[in-house]
């Protein structure tokens, strides 16, 4: 009597089971996408500003592969290695400060900017459409899903990194000089800011490509129009080593 008992309890709980996973996977619930997140984290907008304001000046697009591998070893035994990867499309820009310090002088022919540095503008962007995805777990492992997850939440601090690499740097570098030298001849020099000074010809140096010609003692008279500095005695050319400029 016990053991006609016990098979029906378990023919009565294996039912329910079956009943729960048909329910589950063969009917599965159409759910609401604002019952997933609260009001307050998708529909209040947070503003922010750019102080003093940002000059785009270069881009760059480019596959990244991004990859996490997680191994475990326990009494000297491997317990295998699971590994996960992304592969991206990054697209990243480049800025300078319009309220860093820009030193504008004309030397002959020649007009010498000296332009804040450029820097990433962050977070880098990716194009999710693009993006393909591949994880493994090693042969006693079960953390491919959370292993990919870790890779996922990095992404950007690991884009971040890339940004300021030196050789991606260096890619948008002319670029950058480029368009502040339009940025210059569009608006600066439109303004009218030099007088009856005449230029023909614009070059842009950054921070980080001065090696200490351009020191303040080669200047003997300036003024300042508008926070720009207008330099008003000619350096000789064998202080600015520029090729072509002014001689």
């Amino acid at each position: 009597m016990i053991y006609r008992k016990c098979l029906y309890a378990c023919i009565a709980l294996l039912f329910i089971f079956n009943i729960f996973f048909v329910y589950k996977y063969w009917f599965p619930r159409k759910v609401r996408t604002s019952s997933i997140l609260t009001p307050l984290e998708t529909d209040i907008p947070i503003t922010f500003r750019t102080e003093g304001g940002i000059l785009e000046v270069a881009g760059m697009m480019k596959y990244e592969n991004l990859l996490r591998e997680d191994n475990l070893k326990w009494w000297f035994v491997s317990w295998g290695t699971t590994i996960s990867q992304i592969r991206v499309e990054a697209t990243y820009r480049y800025h300078v400060k319009l309220s860093g310090e820009w030193k504008v002088r004309i030397r002959d022919s020649l007009c010498i900017v000296e332009a804040p540095q450029f820097e990433p503008t962050l977070p880098v962007a990716i194009d999710t459409a693009k993006t393909v995805h591949k994880t493994e777990r090693g042969w006693a492992r079960f953390n491919q899903d959370e292993n990919l997850e870790l890779l996922r939440n990095s992404i950007s601090e690991k884009l971040k990194e890339m940004a300021l690499r030196p050789e991606y740097l260096n890619l948008v570098r002319e670029p950058a000089r480029k368009t502040i030298e339009e940025f210059i001849a569009t608006w600066l020099l439109k303004e009218d800011l030099w007088g009856n000074s005449e230029w023909h010809m614009i070059k842009v140096i950054f921070p980080d490509e001065k090696k200490g010609t351009f020191t303040t003692g080669v200047i003997e008279a300036e003024t300042e129009i508008e926070g720009i500095k207008k330099i008003t005695r000619r350096v000789p050319s064998a202080d600015i080593p520029i090729k072509g400029g002014g001689e």
